[in-house]
């Protein structure tokens, strides 16, 4: 977020400004994610400002609920969270900060909100939303959720249901290139997919791929087939679809069907949404960060092998990335079946169950780390599945960036953990969201593609 900060100076008979901005802090043991600098202009709650200037709060002197201008959470009052570009509503610019209860940041109407996560307490809801193209255009935060091709978006809860928030595509809209728009969903889901001529562009909902872009590029999820449209040679007898060779002498009676890659005995349904060839229990989805104290952390595994797998003698590593070593581990045990789940997560009431804010179905296995807030936040850190008797890796993810050597205690020598490209996301500490594999359970050896960010799922398919 960047402001932009205008100063009268009577003696120059002129106006000055200066542009601040923010630095993104990445702090693996800090809740906070993000942390504006102090600038010297503006007078602070504790030298007699008024609500509403500049770097208002400080954590000398806090703010309480609907004062602001806050850099972060610890600039508020006990029981309050600093929102983020939410000035609107209390009456100061639309990117000041303001001290609200947690409520107005959890994306849902309730407690006398008359809107989502905006009226009453959470200030007055916006009448009409920023223009087209303007950085706050899209914000659910502030009650703008926008609809397809509109932009500046940050998440998919900024967009109407059904659409996906695509990174820096905003060229293709007359935004800047770094924007973010609201595509239709399988426009930013990483995949060649619908009608898409290359990946997540081309055909009619997608942006035009760049020349080039539609070639060798891997056809959706539950396919296998590489794509090569561009063959381009008029007598090869080769369909611009499938790139197979047409001497090959594979029967046409296979029983193969041609959209799915399966072979006939895998036993994976057409439409169970799971890569081919998945034939171990996967990490399948991690939330590490959450607004305040992070309370409800978890690493979701999942089997979609065809068959039950075991769950003894393996455990659940918590990585370093800083350092590359182990910090932790949970030792698992019992039998997942096909299409199961298992839950790692902060201890409820007792032994077995998750903290109050985690709803997980039942017949769902449930771990407990050893200690709150335990999990690290990235830049990077990861998590790895091992089996323990057979001193072997089994999956894992290093988010926020790769760890290509890590150090974990029975393995040997040391592991890479990811799978290149490194997934660069990071679990948004402003929104209640989490790292998952997308579509459920997908395994293509490729971080960077098979990982995405939606709201948690911890237990259910993602």
């Amino acid at each position: 977020m960047q402001k932009i900060l205008w100063y009268a100076l009577p003696v120059l008979g002129v106006l000055s400004f200066g542009c601040e901005q923010q630095p993104e802090v990445e702090d693996p043991d800090e809740d906070t994610s993000w942390v504006e600098e102090s600038h010297p202009f503006g007078l602070t709650k504790a030298a007699g400002g008024t609500n509403g200037d500049f770097d208002y709060c400080s954590g000398a002197v806090p703010c309480v609920g609907q004062e602001g201008d806050c850099d972060n959470n610890t600039q508020c009052t006990a029981g309050s969270v600093c929102g983020r570009d939410n000035g609107t509503r209390f009456g100061f610019p639309f990117d000041w900060d303001v001290c609200v209860a947690p409520q107005c940041l959890d994306l849902i109407q309730n407690n006398g909100e008359t809107g989502v996560d905006c009226g009453g307490v959470c200030g007055t809801c916006a009448s009409a939303c920023p223009p087209q193209g303007d950085p706050s255009h899209c914000k659910a935060s502030s009650g703008c959720v926008c609809g397809n091709n509109e932009g500046d978006c940050d998440t998919n809860a900024d967009c109407d249901p059904g659409l996906a928030c695509v990174d820096n595509v905003g060229a293709s809209f007359g935004m800047p290139s770094d924007y973010d728009v609201c595509q239709i969903a399988h426009c930013g889901d990483r995949r060649r997919s619908a009608d898409e001529t290359g990946l997540d562009c081309g055909g009619a909902d997608c942006i035009p791929c760049i020349p080039g872009n539609d070639a060798g590029v891997v056809t959706p999820a539950d396919s296998g087939v590489v794509a090569t449209p561009d063959a381009g040679v008029a007598d090869t007898g080769v369909p611009a679809d499938t790139g197979v060779p047409a001497d090959t002498g594979v029967p046409a009676d296979t029983g193969v069907p041609s959209d799915t890659g399966v072979p006939p005995d895998s036993g994976e349904p057409p439409d169970s949404g799971v890569v081919p060839g998945v034939d171990h229990i996967v990490v399948n989805e991690v939330d590490y960060d959450q607004p305040l104290t992070d309370n409800t952390e978890f690493v979701e595994l999942y089997n979609g092998s065809g068959a039950p797998l075991s769950l003894d003698n393996h455990a659940l590593v918590l990585v370093n990335g800083s350092n590359s070593n182990e910090y932790s581990r949970v030792l698992l045990s019992g039998s997942l079946p096909n299409n199961g789940y298992a839950v790692i997560c902060t201890q409820g009431a007792a032994p077995g169950t998750c903290a109050a804010g985690l709803t997980i179905p039942a017949n769902v296995l449930i771990f407990n780390f050893s200690a709150a807030n335990i999990v690290q936040n990235g830049a990077p850190d990861g998590v790895a599945l091992i089996n323990v008797a057979t001193t072997s890796l089994v999956d894992a993810l290093s988010y926020e960036g790769a760890i290509q050597a890590a150090n974990i205690t029975g393995l040997g020598a040391a592991v890479d953990i990811t799978d290149d490209p490194a997934t660069v996301l990071a679990d948004d500490v402003d929104f209640l969201s989490s790292l998952q594999r997308l579509p459920n359970g997908a395994d293509t050896q490729n971080d960077g593609a098979d990982w995405g960010r939606a709201v948690p799922t911890p237990g259910a398919a993602n």
